[in-house]
């Protein structure tokens, strides 16, 4: 008998054993952060939270990308295509807050954007900020912005319009 139930009580302790390591490998685990980002011209993002929202981080340049599971903020010195990369290492989309003030009244063609993009709406022809999204670009008053909820008018501040995109749709 008591030869019987010494190997039953060796299973049951490598049985559980087994079971709690499955549990600690398998179980509820901190949230992951993304690998660090470096794009063609060699900027570094830094990891991403996945879980969070409203991630704030900067590039080596110090320049501020603020990130979260939907949308990627451009700085004055992102491109698209870096968008592009941080964007698809969250699983969001692409929005650029950027200010507008050379754009005065003026409707730029989507295509000197990116061909992701075209122009959705225009709320207001003293418009300085400029959202640029996959599908769309928002053109927004500062009184327009100032009525939006606190989520919609989220990182509209700090952020000037690339030269890039200055110097493409200048003649646009």
């Amino acid at each position: 008998m008591t030869s019987r139930f010494w190997p039953d009580s060796i299973f049951i302790y490598y049985a559980s054993f087994a079971l709690t390591l499955f549990v600690l490998l398998l179980g509820p685990q901190c949230p992951r952060s993304s690998p660090p980002i470096t794009t063609e011209d060699g900027l570094l993002y830094e990891p991403v939270n996945y879980e969070q929202d409203g991630i704030i981080t900067t590039d080596d340049n110090g320049n501020q990308l603020i990130v979260n599971r939907l949308n990627v903020l451009a700085t004055e010195d992102t491109t698209w295509e870096d968008m592009e990369i941080v964007s698809a290492s969250v699983g969001g989309r692409i929005v650029a807050h950027v200010p507008m003030i050379a754009f005065y009244g003026i409707e730029v063609p989507a295509s000197n954007f990116s061909e992701l993009t075209s122009i959705r709406n225009i709320l207001a022809e003293d418009s300085h900020v400029i959202v640029v999204e996959y599908d769309a670009i928002f053109l927004l008053a500062s009184s327009d912005i100032e009525m939006l909820s606190e989520e919609q008018s989220w990182g509209f501040r700090k952020l000037k319009l690339p030269e890039t995109w200055q110097a493409s749709t200048a003649c646009g």
